[in-house]
């Protein structure tokens, strides 16, 4: 049931459109903290704050010098940039066209393929999905992968095996 006393909502356009500029943010966010490059989080008081130390050897190491508060801090923003990271892969994904739908078929190299593009292990797929509770069919992303004990090859997130004949479509 619709309410209609609520207020009005975004469209998908102009989601897409605040989601994309939002992405923009977060690729910045990522390359001046460093984690773009580094995949960690090693803020400037790295560099600055530190202090020698003689460790049970008697040599001397130079460790960070940081409070428990900003040794928090650097932990729990290394935790965010890390989920920044998959959010800004995920938008960027979604941001790029569909290159290939079809059926999958299984070659003779006991591949599957879509539109002769060979689908591997870590490849991110589309398949749909139908909700019967709602009556209305769907596309899901997934990945591929592989495994003796799945039966072969299966999407990775819903557990369900790839089927020939399956319809299909990759983001390249």
């Amino acid at each position: 049931m619709i309410d209609e006393n609520k207020g009005e909502k975004m469209k998908l356009s102009e989601t897409k459109r605040a989601i994309t500029e939002l992405n923009i943010q977060i690729k910045n966010l990522l390359k001046e903290s460093g984690f773009a490059e580094y995949n960690e989080f090693t803020p400037d008081e790295y560099s600055t704050n530190y202090k020698f130390v003689e460790d049970m050897d008697g040599f001397i190491d130079r460790v960070v010098d940081l409070s428990p508060d900003e040794w928090q801090l650097i932990h729990e923003y290394e935790r965010i940039l890390e989920k920044l990271d998959m959010i800004s892969d995920s938008i960027s994904y979604l941001n790029k066209p569909v290159t290939h739908e079809g059926k999958l078929y299984f070659t003779s190299r006991e591949r599957y393929t879509v539109s002769d593009r060979e689908l591997s292990c870590g490849v991110r797929v589309e398949y749909q999905r139908y909700d019967d509770e709602h009556d209305f069919v769907y596309w899901v992303t997934d990945r591929v992968e592989y495994s003796d004990s799945m039966g072969g090859y299966y999407f990775f997130r819903s557990k369900h095996p790839l089927q020939e004949g399956q319809l299909v479509r990759i983001r390249w």
